[in-house]
C-alpha cells in the first residue's frame, strides 16, 4: 500500500469512520441535530470516496490534535474542537 494522504476529523466524523454506527448521533445530540449531524458526517465520506476511489483505506492514527480551529477534513464542521487523524492508503492492484 502506498500513503496518499492524511485527514484530519472531527470526533463525530471519527466516530462513524471507527464503527459506522450511527446510533453514536442519537446518544451526543437531540434527536434533530442529530439527524443533521449524521446526514453531514456521511455525505462528508461520500465526498471522501469520490476523491480517493474505492481502493483507497483510511488507517485511524489517533488523536492528534487536542484542540483546533481548523474545519473538519470530512464534513466540513467549523466548530473547533479534538481532531483525529486518518492515513490514507492506496491499495495496490
Amino acid at each position: 500500500m502506498t500513503k496518499i494522504d492524511e485527514l484530519f476529523t472531527c470526533i463525530d466524523c471519527h466516530q462513524l469512520l471507527e464503527t459506522g454506527d450511527l446510533t453514536y448521533f442519537d446518544g451526543t445530540y437531540e434527536p434533530e441535530m442529530a439527524d443533521q449531524r449524521a446526514e453531514q458526517c456521511q455525505s462528508g465520506m461520500v465526498r471522501l470516496m469520490e476523491i480517493f476511489g474505492d481502493s483507497a483505506r483510511l488507517y485511524n492514527a489517533g488523536k492528534e490534535l487536542d484542540f483546533s480551529r481548523f474545519p473538519c477534513q470530512c464534513c466540513y464542521n467549523k466548530d473547533a474542537g479534538e481532531r483525529f487523524r486518518f492515513i490514507v492508503y492506496q491499495e495496490k492492484t
